[in-house]
C-alpha cells in the first residue's frame, strides 16, 4: 500500500536536513548570546575602572587639602638628625609638618610626604615628627606617568622648587599637575595653612 508507507514515513520525525538547520540556528543564537554577554562584562569592567580612578583622584585631592591645610612652620630632624624644613620639594615629591588625629582622637603632630613611585603616587607619613620611621605607603593613583610640583611664594609668584630664608616658613599654595597613563592630564591647586611668620 503505497499510501500507508508514505504516510508512516512522515510520522517518523525530523530528517536529517531540519536538524542541521535547527542545530545552526541555535548557534547563531548561542554566540550572538556570548557576544552580547561579554559586551555587558565589558562594560561594566570599563565602568568599574574609571569609577576607581574617580575615586581615586578624589581621595587624593582630599588628603592633600586637608593635610596641607593643617600644614605647621615645624622644622624636624630626619633620622640622621639632619635638619630639615616645615616644608620641602624633593625629587618628584614634598614633604611636611602638620597637624593630624590619630586613632585615639589625640591631635599631634606628623610629617607627611607625597611622592612618585614606581609610577603610583603614593602617601608616607611617619610615626614621629622628629627622626619617625615612615610607614606603609598609602597608594593613591596608579598608573602616573608624571608628577609636577609647584609652590606659590609670599609675593605671589610660582616655582618648582621651594627655599626660604626661615626653615618655618610654608608656601601660600601647592599646585599638583598629573600625567597619567591613557587618561589626560589633571592640575590641582591645594592652599597652604599659614605659618604665622612676619
Amino acid at each position: 500500500h503505497p499510501e500507508r508507507a508514505t504516510t508512516g514515513a512522515g510520522e517518523r520525525g525530523f530528517t536529517l536536513a531540519g536538524m542541521l538547520v535547527a542545530v545552526a540556528i541555535f548557534a547563531l543564537v548561542s554566540a550572538a548570546g556570548v557576544m552580547l554577554l561579554r559586551s555587558s562584562v565589558d562594560t561594566q569592567i570599563a565602568v568599574s575602572e574609571r569609577l576607581g580612578e574617580g575615586s581615586a583622584i578624589l581621595r587624593t585631592r582630599a588628603l592633600l587639602s586637608a593635610d596641607l591645610a593643617s600644614a605647621q612652620p615645624r622644622p624636624v630632624r630626619d633620622a640622621s638628625g639632619t635638619p630639615q624644613a616645615a616644608f620641602a620639594t624633593e625629587a618628584g615629591g614634598i614633604a611636611f609638618t602638620h597637624a593630624a588625629i590619630d586613632e585615639a582622637g589625640i591631635e599631634r603632630l606628623e610629617r607627611t610626604r607625597y611622592a612618585l613611585e614606581n609610577g603610583t603616587l603614593v602617601r608616607r607619613s611617619t610615626s614621629a615628627v622628629d627622626g619617625g620611621a615612615e610607614a606603609v605607603p598609602a597608594v593613591l593613583v596608579r598608573e602616573v606617568t608624571g608628577v609636577r610640583w609647584r609652590v606659590r611664594n609670599a609675593d605671589g609668584g610660582w616655582s618648582e622648587g621651594w627655599s626660604a630664608d626661615n626653615p618655618a616658613r610654608l608656601p601660600r599654595a601647592v599646585e599638583l599637575t598629573l600625567d597619567r597613563s591613557g587618561a589626560p592630564t589633571l592640575r590641582m591647586i591645594f592652599l597652604v595653612g599659614p605659618d604665622g611668620l612676619p
